[in-house]
């Protein structure tokens, strides 16, 4: 009998996730705080994309004619390639910044205060197609390295995602 009210009343708290627990009226503070904190080189690293960033998205960047045309021009995306924006989380060794999610965070903050559309390309490039992918190495299925950009070995997947930003006018998805 004590067992079926144990299993009635569920799991001690410390096997619970937090929001269960929240839903139980208890704040578990250990599974949300500390809050991640990047490390003197990776802040250094992100301060110096962030200048580098802001200065384009102050000078160059289109916004007004993303939002007038629904379309995000190759030429906008070829730049935030270049300047490591696509490849913020992926691991160095496949040719990306190695930054992790504070980082990451930052960068689409600053995007979002310029142009919300293009936030959204780069959070949908950067974060759901690219960086599961490095998991698997940098070879595709058939062994061979892939190259999306010259010099370059990207995971499959990484390749797939700059293929998906790359994408024909008529088959591409709009701008937010």
């Amino acid at each position: 009998m004590i067992e079926e009210i144990e299993a009635m009343l569920g799991p001690e708290p410390e096997e619970m996730g937090f929001m269960k627990n929240l839903f139980w009226g208890r704040f578990r503070e250990d599974l949300v705080f500390p809050y991640p904190e990047e490390s003197k080189e990776e802040r250094e690293k992100c301060d110096a994309l962030l200048a580098e960033l802001e200065a384009y998205l102050k000078n160059e960047h289109p916004s007004i004619l993303i939002d007038q045309e629904q379309y995000i021009p190759d030429w906008v995306l070829e730049r935030l390639f270049e300047m490591g924006v696509m490849g913020l989380t992926i691991p160095e060794e496949y040719g990306g910044l190695g930054l992790g999610v504070t980082s990451y965070n930052r960068v689409l903050e600053l995007i979002g205060r310029y142009c919300a559309s293009t936030a959204v390309v780069v959070s949908a490039t950067s974060r759901s197609a690219a960086r599961p992918s490095c998991c698997s190495g940098p070879r595709s299925r058939s062994g061979n390295i892939c190259r999306s950009s010259p010099g370059r070995n990207w995971p499959p997947s990484v390749s797939r995602s700059r293929t998906w930003a790359r994408m024909q006018p008529a088959s591409r998805p709009a701008a937010s």
